[in-house]
């Protein structure tokens, strides 16, 4: 075990017996929480409850830590595990993320490239909320945390047959998404 993975396991073992260390763990895992819920939830109305329902499973389960992988790779597994029990109990098939759907159609500026960069990497994100949840989360795992797809699997708790397939649906739809979006297509005509 490596120095910084005792550190970690030390305040997990103390998280288990001091609110204060619990709270220090919580503030130490929080804006990882969070974002992975962003990811998978984006702007959906029970995102503030995924990531309390997240943090409270992973005070739940400090005794299951064993060490044996980071704090926060080990809490990563169980926000992600809890957001697909979450998504499947409500049976949704897709969030519709409309923030984009606010601004006016053509609105992407040609000022500058870096604003470009910015708004389409919000647009893209935009586009992965319209994805089924399990392909959805497949592909963030692969291409935003880099996952390996045996990694993937584990983390998902799927055949790795299952998840390749995920993530070849998951990348077909996101391409199509982003052929019928005229704002992408505009940004890339202008590079």
């Amino acid at each position: 075990m490596s120095v910084l993975h005792q550190k970690e396991f030390e305040l997990v073992q103390k998280a288990q017996i001091q609110r204060a260390a619990q709270r220090e763990l919580l503030d130490f895992l929080f804006e990882e929480v969070r974002t992975t819920v962003w990811y998978i939830a984006g702007g959906d109305s029970d995102y503030d409850d995924m990531v309390q329902m997240s943090l409270m499973e992973i005070l739940d389960s400090l005794a299951s830590f064993k060490g044996e992988s980071s704090i926060k790779t080990w809490a990563f597994r169980i926000t992600v595990r809890r957001c697909m029990r979450h998504l499947k109990k409500r049976k949704r098939r897709r969030f519709l993320y409309l923030k984009w759907k606010q601004e006016p159609e053509n609105s992407l500026p040609a000022v500058e490239k870096s604003a470009g960069v910015s708004r389409l990497k919000e647009k893209i994100i935009d586009l992965f909320q319209e994805l089924p949840p399990e392909r959805r989360i497949v592909l963030i795992l692969r291409f935003v945390y880099q996952y390996k797809l045996k990694e993937i699997a584990e983390i998902v708790d799927s055949p790795l047959n299952t998840v390749k397939d995920r993530l070849k649906k998951g990348k077909k739809s996101l391409q199509k998404l982003m052929k019928k979006d005229s704002s992408i297509q505009e940004w890339i005509g202008s590079i």
